[in-house]
């Protein structure tokens, strides 16, 4: 980073350090010294977001929310791809058919001290569209937006019933069990 851009850019929130290996009793004198602070947790900031984005979608009809949800983390794709903060009127305007004053004020929290500026963890936002798991000999994973579509949770019995395997699966299952 040039610090000479830093220094005129009024916009720019955080400077990254990088601590290096092995010294950190030097890293936090450094710190100490030039008055740097931990002030952002990206991870707690995006997934406090997408608590707000989730309850926004609550009140959204139900043929809207898929829309809604891939807006939102297109925005945000596109946001973290140009290493910017993801600027929550800014999103509420890319966003179709929805009211942006209602949307700002419930990812907000209702919080008028937070800042309209979200810094995106990318793996959070990856767990947010994509779920998965993976055990010693088995790995599942799938869109969000197929939970209750084609992905089927049943939370008494711990069992996921999945409605049209992918054509590849569905061959590969077929051979195997002609081959028995």
């Amino acid at each position: 980073m040039d610090l000479a851009e830093w220094k005129k850019q009024e916009n720019y929130t955080h400077l990254p350090l990088l601590p290096p290996k092995g010294n950190l009793l030097f890293a936090k004198i450094f710190e100490n010294t030039v008055g740097f602070s931990n002030g952002i947790n990206k991870e707690e900031d995006t997934l406090a977001f997408l608590e707000g984005i989730e309850s926004f979608a609550k009140q959204l009809p139900n043929e809207q929310v898929n829309t809604y949800r891939t807006q939102v983390v297109d925005y945000c794709i596109a946001q973290e791809g140009r290493d910017e903060p993801v600027n929550i009127p800014g999103l509420s305007k890319s966003l179709d058919d929805i009211d942006a004053a209602m949307f700002v004020q419930e990812v907000a929290g209702g919080n008028s001290q937070r800042n309209e500026d979200v810094i995106i963890d990318r793996r959070s936002l990856h767990r947010y569209v994509e779920f998965s798991g993976r055990e010693k000999d088995l790995a599942i994973s799938f869109s969000s937006y197929q939970l209750n579509n084609r992905v089927n949770y049943d939370t008494d019995n711990g069992t996921l019933s999945i409605k049209g395997l992918p054509k590849a699966l569905r061959n590969q299952l077929l051979r195997h069990l002609k081959a028995d």
